[in-house]
């Protein structure tokens, strides 16, 4: 299954590409949807991102790590696979960034996402891009209000003052 998500930010390219990519390892700065996030090894292909996710829909919190196979800052695209802590429904995960220059003041990120599902799941598979899709949308709210004005959405602020679930 195939999740495109996009969102048009009031902010140059650079950037976007400076939150996204330059600071991959630390995007739980960032986005309520994680409770921590690190960077192992050097930016760029083969580097690991390890992400504490908090419970996102159907999904428990788990721990997941993303591996870059793609990084390339002349063309602001990158991608990762998950490498560990899918959740048991699904076989793959790769995720695409790309970010678009629209004007000197705005530009485009757009997430392409594809995921294999185990087989068991088909006959209900229909509904997880739509879950997902939701989802995305409070990450993505999150990330343009941080990349546009340098401060954490006020969700995040919120997700920090709680309490961690042990």
């Amino acid at each position: 299954m195939k999740i495109i998500s996009e969102i048009t930010v009031q902010a140059p390219a650079e950037r976007a590409w400076q939150v996204l990519a330059e600071q991959y390892g630390e995007a739980a700065t960032w986005t309520s949807a994680l409770e921590s996030s690190m960077l192992t090894g050097k930016l760029g292909v083969g580097a690991i991102r390890t992400c504490h996710s908090k419970a996102v829909g159907p999904f428990p919190a788990s721990v997941v790590d993303e591996q870059l196979i793609e990084f390339d800052s002349d063309k602001y695209q990158f991608t990762y696979i998950v490498e560990r802590g899918l959740p048991g429904i699904f076989r793959s995960a790769t995720n695409a960034w790309t970010i678009i220059p629209l004007e000197s003041q705005s530009c485009k990120i757009r997430s392409h996402a594809t995921l294999s599902a185990s087989p068991w799941i088909f006959p209900i598979a229909w509904i997880f891009p739509i879950i997902i899709k939701r989802d995305l949308k409070y990450i993505f709210e999150e990330m343009a209000y941080y990349i546009e004005r340098g401060e954490i959405h006020p969700r995040k602020v919120q997700a920090n003052l709680e309490p961690l679930k042990e």
